[in-house]
């Protein structure tokens, strides 16, 4: 595991809404870091921490019984264990691994440039790191080399994604770009259907599309 950094979570000016670190929270839960221990720390005091500007950004809390000490850095989003024995040891590594899967090194490296994570996630439909830089202020808008907007390539082919396409849609995507009308939308989501859910799913995403 990564070392501990003593940094401010304000390093890259990410905004960490209390919607992740709520699912950062479960995550100690699923993974047994509250495991037999009365002296858990409640979620509103996790959230309560990160909501005032910290200088230290490492929440930490103690297990009497196993006289354990849990050490979580949200600069580097990874969760430490001390000391070190099984089973905690294991839970501890399985927990970094799911951290690392909500909230990836690349997004806290990010420094701001959020437009490769945003049309990578927008062409394989991954509605986390969307909503994620959305929270980070990202303009829904922004358009790629060729023109086009995320929600171009949430609509299709093979059926689209409809949570995704109300998600960009309520956020703001502006449907009077030259590539992002409802008409060049319409055709978009027409593209590569196979299959019946594809057609159902396409069939869904018109219709709401028609709606606006």
């Amino acid at each position: 595991m990564r070392e501990l950094a003593n940094t401010s979570t304000e390093r890259n000016d990410l905004i960490i809404t209390p919607r992740l670190l709520g699912i950062i929270w479960k995550s100690f839960e699923w993974h047994g870091l509250f495991m037999n221990n009365p002296d858990t720390p409640l979620l509103a005091h996790f959230l309560a921490y990160y909501e005032r500007p910290v200088q230290n950004p490492v929440f930490s809390w103690y297990n009497k019984a196993k006289q354990l000490t849990y050490r979580y850095d949200l600069s580097i989003n990874q969760v430490e264990v001390t000391p070190s024995v099984q089973p905690e040891l294991r839970w501890e590594s399985d927990a970094n691994k799911y951290l690392w899967k909500i909230l990836p090194p690349e997004w806290l490296e990010a420094n701001g440039n959020w437009k490769p994570i945003w049309f990578k996630a927008a062409e394989r439909w991954e509605i986390a790191p969307i909503l994620f830089i959305l929270e980070q202020g990202f303009d829904v808008n922004t358009t790629d080399e060729l023109g086009r907007t995320a929600l171009y390539y949430v609509v299709g082919p093979f059926g689209g994604r409809l949570d995704l396409v109300e998600l960009l849609v309520e956020a703001g995507a502006d449907l009077s770009l030259p590539n992002n009308t409802v008409d060049i939308l319409l055709e978009r989501s027409q593209e590569g259907l196979l299959g019946r859910i594809e057609i159902e799913n396409a069939a869904l995403i018109t219709s709401y599309l028609q709606s606006l």
